[in-house]
């Protein structure tokens, strides 16, 4: 949960600096939709953790809440955390699908994102390439 958070605190100081090293633009630029689509990775990420976390005490609480008269806290912190890990249901196959899907999810966008820039920039390349430095000088000259 901690490198979660930090990827997240991470991710918002980066942000902060590309914008402000950037220029302004009316249009979504690439290192938009990249650093949106990883804050968007990694909140998800920070929120199944949370409703996996939060369901799995809930559900350990109500078979402890059967055990009368525990007045220890430490006791009843480790019952709750060995009656969480025998958890088994829904909660638990979303949490081991959610495992192998982000990532893959997440690649399937890496190889996605990284095509379409690689494709947009090499047709800029060949724009901006198209006319050679001799081309340029005649058409100044013409312009006088």
């Amino acid at each position: 949960m901690s490198l979660t958070i930090t990827t997240l605190l991470t991710l918002v100081a980066m942000a902060s600096g590309v914008y402000q090293t950037s220029p302004r633009t009316a249009y979504l630029k690439a290192i938009d939709v990249w650093l949106l689509v990883c804050f968007l990775f990694s909140f998800s990420v920070l929120v199944l953790y949370s409703v996996f976390v939060y369901v799995t005490i809930m559900k350990a609480t109500k078979n402890v809440r059967g055990i009368a008269g525990l007045k220890d806290i430490s006791l009843l912190n480790t019952i709750i955390l060995q009656e969480s890990s025998k958890s088994e249901g829904y909660v638990t196959s979303i949490n081991h699908k959610s495992k192998v899907l982000l990532p893959i999810l997440f690649g399937l966008f890496c190889i996605v994102f990284f095509a379409v820039v690689h494709m947009g920039g090499a047709a800029d390349m060949d724009a901006t390439n198209e006319y050679t430095v001799e081309h340029v000088k005649l058409v100044e000259v013409k312009a006088y």
